[in-house]
């Protein structure tokens, strides 16, 4: 019995650190490409990506996202993102837009 509980205790040790080192890898590369970029955020932003969104941010890239928002600003963009935001869409992104029925998430 002992040993069955020692091996769970394990376990879940294992299981626990996995978890935090993917997130600790998460937000390590999330503050890596975000780092050159001013973000302002109120209390309402829970994060720049959650869990309901799918984003590809790559170094030309700087992207606010939140659940209520869908958004893809490049770098030639100066933008403020509010919550209420259902798209900004510039003349590179119009068509990417428009190809997805203007659901990107």
């Amino acid at each position: 019995m002992k040993m069955q509980i020692k091996m769970v205790k394990e376990g879940m040790t294992t299981i626990i650190n996995h978890n935090v080192a993917a997130i600790n890898n998460v937000a390590a590369i999330s503050s890596a490409e975000v780092t050159s970029s001013v973000v302002a955020t109120s209390n309402k932003v829970a994060a720049i990506v959650n869990s309901k969104v799918v984003a590809i941010v790559s170094s030309k890239v700087a992207a606010i996202v939140s659940s209520k928002v869908a958004a893809i600003v490049s770098s030639k963009v100066v933008a403020i993102v509010r919550t209420n935001v259902a798209a900004i869409v510039g003349s590179n992104v119009a068509d990417i837009v428009r190809n997805t029925g203007g659901d990107i998430l």
